[in-house]
């Protein structure tokens, strides 16, 4: 999701799929474990994954309640994947039967903005854009989810399947209560999953998951100069946020852009780490707050002085 890359191992069974990540040693960490009832496949890329992704490689597979873009080395491995996928998916809902269950949608009114619910019937294959297609016989509004008080309205793209978001809910509720299947809709409004549809007030190409964003703001740092970036600190004291010492506005490694672009042309070397940032930064953990290598500052600055 977003830009961020991770390298992902993927066991598949006939009824399970293991999302590991490798370890030292030839063994791995358990990150994801998911029942091919409960998950779906799109080809939604730009509204998975803000980095560009080509369809010939990376589809969209998803379950409650996440979607994320894998990319394979080739089209015929992606192709491979792609169809077993499909065939287990199908596998597992035709042993579920025509399964349903019942779920909440709360949406407002545009006239009056009053709040108001309604309950359908969904089966193990209708997907969102059934869902509302069944209550507005249009897209104009599109579907959320939220399962619990603290956590944030999940927004969905169209794909998925709301009776396998509702299923897992139930599963993890039982799973971590006393509860049983009679009680289920005697339960707290603060513990329930239920659907919102609210108006789109927004490109749906842009959407970012809620808890991401609020992830994002919460830890977001002071916007630092590029020439920063390559400053080693004179002792451990000091900061890269201490503003007495920045050296003048537009310089780059300590001398202004002038004297390194003669007739606005980017030497070689600038233009090298230009590059580099540019395709290797969105991928780089921690790019802007590491320090960098001394050794290469120092040869990096010998080339565009020279």
């Amino acid at each position: 999701m977003g830009v961020q890359k991770q390298d992902r191992h993927l066991f598949l069974f006939n009824d399970l799929l293991l999302v590991a990540k490798p370890r030292s040693g030839g063994t791995y960490k358990l990150k994801e474990k998911i029942r091919m009832s409960e998950m779906w496949l799109s080809q939604c890329l730009g509204d998975v994954c803000e980095s560009i992704k080509s369809p010939a490689t990376s589809f969209v597979i998803g379950w409650p309640t996440t979607n994320v873009v894998v990319t394979f080395s080739s089209l015929k491995t992606k192709d491979l994947w792609q169809q077993k996928f499909l065939q287990l998916i199908e596998e597992s809902k035709e042993k579920e039967g025509q399964s349903q269950t019942s779920i909440q949608i709360s949406f407002r009114k545009p006239e009056t903005g009053e709040e108001t619910y309604k309950t359908i019937k969904v089966d193990n294959r209708l997907t969102v854009q059934d869902s509302i297609k069944r209550i507005l016989q249009s897209l104009g509004y599109p579907l959320w989810v939220k399962t619990g008080k603290d956590e944030a309205p999940y927004p969905l793209i169209g794909h998925e399947y709301p009776f396998s978001i509702k299923m897992n809910f139930i599963r993890e509720l039982l799973r971590r209560s006393d509860l049983d299947l009679r009680n289920l809709n005697n339960i707290s409004t603060d513990t329930k999953c239920y659907f919102i549809l609210r108006k789109n007030s927004f490109n749906n190409s842009t959407r970012v998951d809620p808890r991401v964003q609020k992830k994002r703001k919460k830890h977001r740092r002071p916007i630092q100069k590029i020439n920063w970036l390559f400053r080693k600190p004179a002792s451990k004291h000091d900061s890269v946020d201490s503003g007495n010492s920045s050296p003048p506005p537009h310089n780059l490694f300590g001398l202004p852009l002038w004297k390194l672009c003669p007739d606005n042309v980017i030497p070689k070397p600038v233009m090298s780490m230009l590059v580099q940032l540019f395709q290797q930064g969105p991928y780089t953990v921690g790019i802007f707050r590491k320090s960098a290598n001394a050794r290469a500052c120092r040869e990096l600055k010998r080339k565009t002085r020279s």
